[in-house]
């Protein structure tokens, strides 16, 4: 992804240019967007709108995404005036559900509605667009009436229509259940947690707990998961707490899933107490302490590690050696990684497609682009998105265009559901100029229902959860100012303390707005 600097540097390049064209002024809207400056973004697209230059679907595409994300109600009419007045029409591809996830955006959901019904009954996209954001809303209802409307449309409903629909419906059946045992609670928030509703999946525990039900060894496995995928450490520390006071057996389940909460959350040091005093192990267990060593950089330990896993009489998996091969490459570690990837054959294991992806990875994350592509042809089974996602993604990254084109035949040759997959070479196809080839991608994405979804971190202080997304800079320039006083202040440079402080005071509201008040 392209930096804000990179982004300062691209608009000085492009103030440079004499002759602005369409796909010119696309690719600096585009760009903004991707690096979550909307408000550039829309002022790029208002200055295409002066400077007369005709703007195409694409275009308006991020124009409408800029005014989503900014709740710009009254630009984002305006743009869609703009696209009937040049007849573009409603019902395309890609402007259906731009159209309509912009409306939802600003909950005019009447307009999304008009929308489908005037020009969308041609367009499933859109359909899920819209059941998709009711469900991710948790408005369970109108989605399943939603999806009921499509079909008496007429409409086949796809694959990711049905996952959502069923999903909203799963909440509706739920709620009309009366006697609710403990197997049905845990199968709610299990399902919640796993399909990326983590928030409600530890609401509906909130309820078990508060409401004084049975509680399980499953209730609190499935409540530390979701306080791991959320990196929620106050709460997770609660559990823990309540787990050790109230004298509910903790099993080899709960420790494994404790030392994932811990070390997701940023406390490495607790999660090795946990995991030096589980009185039994499984390969699990080692599984995921060797990731938690990785992702805090910490290679020796990891090597280490997977050495008394071997001497306690554990036999490392197939995951195992994904994991510590991910520990490899984060730490850029060619010999370390071929040591093992080698050795993965003593243990039995034969290197599947995602060890190979990861041996793709590092060696062209070292610039090593004719090393990997003959592991690639060297491979014996199929080569999917992964591999050559791999490929791509450093050829992006080290600038080398030219290798995207030599295996560009490979590429039409693969199918996959994986939306990252889609995105990378919609991008790589847009910044290279092939505006046709990265709209098709994209039309190609759009048509099997898939959607992004943008990836955010998260991290908690004082008992308060802040979010931070990649298309989320509405809040940067702050954070940019709060780490240039932390800069100036390592070099014993003299700082406004006040204005850093009021930065994150009560009143800057960037918390979750999905985050819950911790108890005590």
């Amino acid at each position: 992804m392209v930096s804000v600097v990179t982004c300062e540097e691209l608009n000085s390049l492009f103030e440079f240019l004499t002759d602005r064209s369409t796909a010119c002024w696309t690719s600096m809207v585009s760009s903004y967007n991707r690096n979550g400056l909307f408000r550039e973004a829309l002022d790029s697209f208002i200055r295409m709108q002066e400077s007369r230059v005709e703007p195409n679907a694409v275009t308006m595409i991020n124009a409408l995404y800029s005014c989503a994300r900014l709740c710009r109600l009254k630009e984002g009419k305006l743009v869609h005036c703009f696209i009937l007045r040049k007849s573009m029409h409603a019902g395309d591809l890609d402007l259906g559900p731009a159209l309509v996830e912009f409306y939802a955006a600003c909950w005019k959901l009447s307009s999304c509605h008009k929308l489908l019904y005037i020009s969308g009954n041609i367009n499933i996209v859109s359909w899920n667009t819209l059941i998709s954001f009711y469900a991710r809303e948790g408005l369970h209802y109108d989605a399943m009436v939603l999806f009921a409307n499509m079909l008496a449309k007429g409409l086949t409903p796809d694959s990711y229509s049905l996952a959502r629909s069923i999903s909203a419906n799963a909440g509706i059946v739920f709620d009309k259940i009366t006697q609710k045992s403990i197997v049905t609670w845990n199968y709610m928030i299990s399902g919640l947690s796993h399909n990326g509703y983590s928030v409600a999946a530890l609401k509906q525990f909130d309820q078990i707990y508060f409401n004084c039900l049975e509680i399980d060894e499953v209730t609190l496995s499935c409540a530390i998961q979701a306080c791991s995928n959320l990196g929620y450490l106050e709460e997770g520390k609660w559990i823990h707490h309540k787990i050790i006071v109230s004298g509910v057996q903790s099993d080899l389940y709960i420790n494994t899933a404790l030392v994932d909460m811990y070390a997701k959350s940023g406390d490495l040091q607790t999660a090795k107490r946990v995991f030096d005093i589980m009185p039994e192990k499984s390969v699990v267990s080692w599984s995921t302490m060797i990731v938690a060593y990785g992702v805090h950089g910490q290679m020796i330990a990891t090597a280490s590690l997977f050495t008394k896993m071997v001497e306690s009489g554990i036999k490392p998996n197939e995951v195992t050696f994904m994991n510590i091969l991910a520990d490899c490459r984060h730490a850029g570690s060619m010999e370390a990684e071929n040591f093992y990837f080698n050795s993965m054959r003593d243990y039995g294991i034969e290197p599947n497609i995602e060890h190979f992806a990861s041996i793709v990875d590092l060696l062209s994350r070292a610039g090593n682009f004719d090393g990997a592509h003959r592991i690639i042809k060297s491979m014996q089974f199929p080569v999917d998105a992964s591999i050559w996602g791999a490929l791509l993604n450093r050829c992006r990254i080290h600038g080398r265009k030219h290798l995207i084109q030599h295996i560009n035949k490979d590429l039409q040759e693969i199918s996959t559901n994986d939306t990252w997959y889609y995105t990378l070479l919609s991008n790589i196809y847009a910044e290279g100029g092939y505006l046709h080839k990265s709209r098709v991608v994209r039309t190609e994405m759009e048509g099997m229902g898939l959607k992004k979804v943008p990836a955010y971190s998260t991290i908690e202080v004082d008992k308060k959860i802040y979010k931070f997304g990649a298309r989320d800079a509405s809040e940067s320039k702050e954070i940019y100012i709060f780490l240039e006083h932390l800069q100036n202040l390592a070099q014993g440079q003299q700082c406004d303390v006040e204005g850093y402080n009021s930065i994150f005071s009560e009143d800057y509201n960037v918390k979750d707005p999905f985050s819950k008040p911790f108890r005590s």
